[in-house]
Parts: structure tokens; C-alpha cells; sequence
């Protein structure tokens, strides 16, 4: 995902889970974007299929519900 789309994330300490934090700067609706599509895109590519709009799509839905006031 580094090399491919610019982000990158790391294990969790221990245990068999993915955590993704945002926080500050890093925490506009662009880059939860970016973040989500190259998580969904990495899993396409390694086989493990997933509805990549459809996640994008609750992402914008979720940011509208809890007013987000940030440029999407």
C-alpha cells in the first residue's frame, strides 16, 4: 500500500487485527478516503473480493450523519 497508493498502516501490538488511526492534520475527509479505497484496493488485489463503493459510499454516508464538517 506504501509504494502503490501512498498510505500506510500498521498491526495492532499482539493481536490479529488492522487499526487505523486519524488523527489531527491526517484526519480530513480526503484522507479517510484515500486510506479506505487503498485498504479495499489492496484487498481486491490480493483476491479477497469486497464491494470497494459500497464502503466508499457508508464512509460518505457516516461523515454525513454525524455532520463532518470537513470538504468531502
Amino acid at each position: 500500500m506504501s509504494n502503490r497508493y501512498k498510505v500506510e498502516i500498521s498491526g495492532s501490538f499482539g493481536a490479529n487485527i488492522v487499526r487505523i488511526g486519524q488523527m489531527g492534520e491526517q484526519c480530513r475527509a480526503h484522507n479517510l478516503f484515500r486510506t479506505l479505497h487503498a485498504f479495499g484496493a489492496s484487498f481486491n488485489c490480493l483476491g479477497q473480493k469486497l464491494d470497494l463503493p459500497a464502503g466508499m459510499a457508508a464512509l460518505e454516508s457516516s461523515l454525513d450523519q454525524y455532520g463532518f464538517d470537513d470538504q468531502i
